[in-house]
């Protein structure tokens, strides 16, 4: 088997709110995602066995966590990724049984150059839940803003306090996590080292710290590339092709990244960075990507080194 220790048995999985649909060794079954049908049937795979599942929402969650709990090696793979490889073999159709067909093969080729599954601590994955659920409400309070603004002028006044009531509950949720994510993190020592980071406040503290501690990042490179950060090269021959950033991963930890940096932009150290490379005909967007991967590589040095933020030491000219 191509990329997988012999024997290990590789199952690939299609998750949904309803049902598990699973590809194993060549056959097709549904499974009910309810914890007690899942449950019965990981503990009736294999010991060794490897399962992948493209991330969803939430869907995949309770299939993790009984794998894990069974002692099997769970991949929660990056569905741009597969769907990928699926469209390099030229196959257009999409059905639950060849998306969990493809998971399988997926993971049978690749497997060497994944990574297993690594539960986030309990805090950290907490902290992460409040920055989605945080992100969430402020859209849903723009957008309630921005319609709001599109009612009729003779829209009954009753609509009008009943819009005002809502983005006053939004607006309440929004600092209720807040306050939580201060409290959640107000001791943990990266989180503590992040926010004396120039531009780094408090959600992009949290939010950096819960996404540096998930894992173990074998390098700064590592963790600019598991944001999402680090560029696409496309060169053939002669030819050199333009550098797109890759935005792997959660678009919320480079927005974080990308506001950090711009706060940065206007401190002293940042602005004279930045205007230099705008001097040398350096993109707005560009300058600031560039400063924004300079402080996720500040960051896993800081998390990795259990070292404090030194401003003598970084160079943001490099």
């Amino acid at each position: 088997m191509e990329g997988s220790a012999v024997g290990t048995v590789v199952v690939g999985v299609d998750a949904s709110k309803a049902s598990l649909s699973v590809w194993r060794e060549g056959a097709h079954r549904e499974v009910p995602n309810r914890r007690k049908e899942v449950r019965r049937w990981v503990r009736s795979l294999p010991p060794g066995t490897a399962l992948g599942v493209e991330a969803t929402n939430r869907y995949h969650e309770l299939l993790v966590e009984e794998a894990l709990e069974a002692g099997l090696t769970a991949y929660v793979l990056n569905p741009r990724e597969v769907r990928s490889y699926k469209d390099s073999l030229s196959h257009r159709a999409k059905t639950d049984r060849l998306d969990c067909e493809y998971v399988a093969r997926f993971l049978e080729r690749e497997r060497d150059r994944l990574f297993p599954y690594v539960p986030p601590g309990r805090r950290h994955g907490l902290a992460g839940a409040l920055l989605r659920q945080r992100d969430l409400l402020c859209r849903s309070r723009l957008s309630l803003q921005q319609s709001s603004r599109e009612l009729p002028a003779l829209a009954g006044r009753l609509v009008r306090e009943a819009v005002r009531e809502a983005l006053g509950a939004l607006e309440a949720a929004v600092g209720r996590c807040e306050l939580l994510l201060a409290s959640l993190l107000r001791e943990d020592p990266t989180y503590r080292r992040l926010l004396r980071v120039p531009g780094v406040g408090p959600l992009g503290a949290a939010g950096l710290c819960a996404a540096v501690s998930s894992r173990p990042f074998a390098s700064a490179d590592a963790f600019v590339a598991f944001v999402g950060l680090d560029l696409r090269v496309e060169d053939s021959g002669a030819l050199k092709g333009k550098r797109r950033l890759s935005k792997r991963g959660d678009p919320l930890l480079r927005k974080l990244l990308y506001l950090a940096a711009a706060a940065l932009s206007r401190t002293a150290k940042g602005r004279a960075a930045h205007q230099s490379r705008l001097d040398r005909g350096v993109a707005r967007v560009a300058s600031l990507v560039h400063l924004a991967r300079k402080t996720a590589r500040l960051v896993w040095a800081l998390h990795t080194r259990k070292t404090d933020f030194d401003p003598a030491k970084w160079s943001l000219t490099a």
